[in-house]
């Protein structure tokens, strides 16, 4: 009998590992005042405004520039001057949004969502689902000023939704097969991604949020998901409202 109430205890205490390191593995606790962009934006932005006059700046990304016409343009010289100005210069900056001082990286790393193989992919040419979901924990969102969730997408020519907590908040960035196809031909494996922003000041909730994307599937027997690429899934914002989360 001893011997049963021990291995029954024991079984009881794999279970409640198991569960915690399930619970851990759902998402990251981000401290609202955790990252903060390592980067001094006026020099940069005067020598853009500069090279492209009459135009609005959007957003950088691995070296190009996007216009909020999604006009998207690769260019060198700010690239490196972005690099330059860079406050932690071991580190290369990927991606700079040029209106929030703070970010929280919810997901960085690029997935390809959909239902076939695409060998003309810069990278990830394997779908891995029809639709991606991430959890993540925050701790108080109501201390946070203007939150908006942030992502970058390539290849996406389809009405691909995107919720938090259940919540649809829009439709992923898009344009034509024909506008990705030239862009491909024209940087080949230096293809730039698609940023957008949602703003989510109504459904970030405090504890456990989750993201959830889907590919949409045409109408027809014969039509397949939309296959696309996500990246960079971040919460922005403006500034924290509470000045001692600030240091």
């Amino acid at each position: 009998m001893q011997i049963k109430n021990k291995l029954i205890k024991w079984a009881l205490s794999v279970a409640l590992l198991f569960s915690l390191a399930n619970k851990a593995n759902s998402g990251i606790l981000y401290s609202e005042n955790q990252i903060k962009q390592n980067i001094n934006l006026e020099q940069i932005t005067n020598k853009i405004n500069q090279k492209y006059p009459k135009k609005q700046l959007e957003y950088f990304s691995k070296g190009f520039l996007q216009f909020k016409d999604n006009e998207i343009i690769k260019d060198s010289e700010i690239n490196n001057l972005i690099q330059k100005l860079n406050n932690k210069p071991n580190k290369t900056i990927d991606g700079v949004n040029f209106y929030n001082d703070y970010y929280i990286m919810i997901d960085s790393e690029p997935h390809h969502i959909g239902d076939g193989r695409k060998d003309w992919f810069p990278i990830k040419k394997n779908p891995e689902a029809t639709n991606y979901e991430k959890k993540f924990i925050l701790e108080n969102p109501k201390n946070i000023k203007n939150p908006k969730l942030a992502l970058e997408t390539f290849s996406s020519d389809s009405d691909n939704k995107i919720y938090l907590n259940r919540k649809q908040i829009g439709i992923l960035p898009k344009i034509s097969k024909k506008q990705w196809g030239d862009l491909m031909k024209k940087y080949k494996k230096r293809a730039p991604f698609l940023y957008k922003e949602f703003d989510v000041s109504k459904y970030l909730k405090t504890g456990e949020n989750i993201i959830k994307v889907e590919s949409e599937k045409p109408r027809g027997f014969f039509k397949t998901y939309d296959d696309f690429i996500i990246r960079r899934i971040q919460i922005i914002y403006s500034e924290v409202k509470n000045e001692q989360q600030k240091k």
